[in-house]
């Protein structure tokens, strides 16, 4: 697991000039307003946004729902991990991006939007 986090965390703290090039999203952040998320990813970036393909992303999101083929329930602890370790193990990585270990991970069923 480090190198998938500590690898590229610490190639982008001795290469700034490539920050421009990189959008950060955080999960929790794009589940809870899909719709904003790729607006800001857009502005970033300079691409062109409009109201058909926001139309697009809000049908596919309204028949995609999360959940929609089963749910998967998982815990640090079957994998044998616990938060505190994790937290000391990458506190750089998790500070810098403000991460903290949930006590309990719960994800809602769905995105829920009006058309």
């Amino acid at each position: 697991m480090e190198k998938f986090l500590l690898l590229p965390f610490n190639y982008r703290k001795k290469h700034q000039e490539n920050e421009e090039q990189i959008f950060d999203c955080l999960y929790d952040e794009l589940f809870s307003d899909p719709i904003a998320m790729v607006k800001r990813i857009y502005q970033k970036f300079e691409l062109e946004y409009t109201k058909k393909f926001e139309k697009r992303m809000k049908n596919y999101l309204q028949n995609n729902k999360q959940g929609k083929y089963g749910r998967h329930k998982y815990s640090l602890e079957e994998y044998g991990l616990n938060g505190d370790g994790l937290y000391q193990k990458y506190k750089d990585y998790m500070d810098h991006y403000n991460f903290r270990i949930p006590d309990k991970i719960e994800r809602p069923i769905s995105f829920d939007f009006a058309l």
